[in-house]
């Protein structure tokens, strides 16, 4: 997944020392006491928390913070019972920090019964950031959601639409109501605001699999964008064609799916 920014190319020491790279417009910094890492360019900057969790906590683009708080970035599993994300997981991960990159391996979260494990690695350049994520299900689970990953960004007015990778368009304006959602298949999204100018490109690469977007607007008014990646084409969940792609009042747009056992 690369995340571009205008642009963001999307598709996982000790003490008080902190680790400091700045090579060109690339800056990595980790400080080990909080676990966190912020990292990027001139254009976009992002701040990984890895303590006991794993998620993108910030992300600023051209001085607009656009992602802030507990939440930001992450995966999530949801099935008939349960909902598991890199938000809390079984066990504290392992970072390594090279000199255009930040890995992090053994995310684990879910329980025995419906467990996952990635690992993410960003590569940051002058222009973009590549993110990339290795999902591993070691059994198939009946899955009603799954966010790999999931942005919720900081209100519903952050961008004022975006373009599809099909030649689409998503306008926010018309999520008038809390809960409103829109699904699409495409693999590419450029969210734009007119009053700052900025852009956010995200395009998705999953070799093999199909890849499917969902735009909602929550109960307390952020904008949560999902990607997910299944081994068949999603459908509909509403309806008795299954065809409704809008849907106000509720933001489970797709119908539930089994995602099999391997590597993703």
């Amino acid at each position: 997944m690369k995340i571009n920014c205008l642009g963001f190319k999307l598709i996982t020491l000790f003490l008080f020392t902190t680790f400091f790279c700045h090579a060109g417009d690339i800056i990595i910094k980790n400080n080990p006491l909080d676990k966190t890492v912020i990292f990027g360019n001139s254009k976009i900057m992002m701040t990984l928390d890895y303590n006991q969790k794993c998620n993108i906590s910030n992300v600023i683009i051209n001085g607009q913070t656009v992602i802030s708080g507990p939440a930001g970035i992450f995966s999530e599993i949801k099935t008939a019972s349960n909902t598991y994300s890199t938000l809390k997981l079984t066990i504290q991960p392992t970072i390594k920090i090279g000199q255009n990159t930040v890995s992090i391996k053994n995310i684990k979260y879910g329980n025995d019964e419906e467990p996952a494990t990635e690992n993410w690695n960003f590569t940051i350049t002058d222009n973009d950031i590549k993110f990339e994520i290795e999902r591993n299900l070691p059994k198939a689970i009946t899955v009603e959601e799954a966010a790999f990953p999931s942005f919720k960004f900081d209100n519903i007015n952050t961008w004022n639409g975006a373009f599809l990778g099909y030649g689409g368009l998503a306008w926010f304006y018309l999520f008038n109501e809390k809960l409103c959602t829109y699904g699409v298949h495409t693999d590419q999204s450029t969210f734009w605001n007119s009053t700052t100018g900025n852009a956010l490109k995200v395009d998705v690469s999953a070799q093999g699999k199909k890849v499917t977007m969902k735009y909602s607007r929550s109960a307390d008014d952020h904008l949560v964008y999902n990607i997910t990646v299944s081994d068949k084409e999603m459908t509909s969940r509403y309806e008795k064609e299954k065809r409704s792609r809008f849907i106000r009042k509720k933001t489970d747009v797709w119908d539930s799916f089994t995602a099999s056992a391997g590597k993703y």
